[in-house]
């Protein structure tokens, strides 16, 4: 099946959220949204689901979002049911590192219809997915730790990608941070049983980000 290249936004702004949307959007029809908080060491997002409200029920381009939730419960408990409700948004991303509730939270964002997946940090043990595995949709292998842009990506993700997909076949595996060309990095990933990369600065900064992203989706895809 097909490997998919998704670009990330990472803007703190509504402003910022509107042009990259439009910006991205023409890219493709599904973009990942980063909703940096608590969780991460990185400035968090001055936008509101009040914003996301009326910013992607006003999608001209029909885009989907998948949204990645890096927040703490107590945040979440203003995000999630706003975004719960959102028809463009498919997909839910919460972190294995808010400790307890995330069986509860899959729950909730389940019952409403959208995927949910579990991201795991680069220091998490692939163990708990034992526990996760058969209420979400997927889980997200962080390359990288998250937060700011341009952290060093962890080499062990191969592996980990390569376990996980071994141990749960059905399992939707998705790699978010540092995912380039590099060494052929997003070649190796997708071969270790990847089907979805994150893609996030290769893009955004990128001169022509329609040429980068054609050529990383044939590169996975050979």
């Amino acid at each position: 099946s097909m490997v998919t290249i998704l670009p990330a936004i990472l803007q703190l702004t509504r402003e910022g959220l509107a042009q990259e949307m439009e910006r991205l959007g023409m890219l493709s029809p599904f973009l990942h949204i980063d909703v940096t908080g608590s969780l991460v060491d990185a400035p968090a997002v001055v936008f509101t689901p009040t914003d996301c409200t009326e910013l992607f029920s006003d999608n001209s381009l029909g885009v989907q979002m998948s949204m990645h939730c890096m927040l703490a419960h107590d945040e979440l408990e203003s995000w999630v049911p706003t975004l719960c409700s959102i028809d463009a948004v498919n997909a839910i991303v919460i972190h294995h590192e808010i400790g307890q509730g995330v069986l509860l939270w899959a729950q909730t964002i389940r019952a409403a219809r959208k995927a949910v997946h579990v991201a795991l940090n680069p220091a998490a043990s692939l163990d708990v997915v034992d526990g996760y595995h058969a209420f979400v949709d997927g889980v997200v292998v962080m390359g990288v730790e998250p937060g700011a842009q341009g952290k060093a990506f962890h080499e062990s993700t191969f592996d980990r990608v390569r376990q996980l997909h071994q141990k749960y076949p059905s399992l939707m595996i998705t790699v978010d941070g540092g995912v380039n060309l590099e060494a052929k990095r997003a070649q190796k990933l997708a071969q270790a049983g990847a089907e979805t990369l994150i893609v996030g600065s290769m893009i955004r900064d990128a001169h022509d980000p329609q040429a980068v992203f054609d050529a990383l989706t044939a590169a996975v895809n050979t």
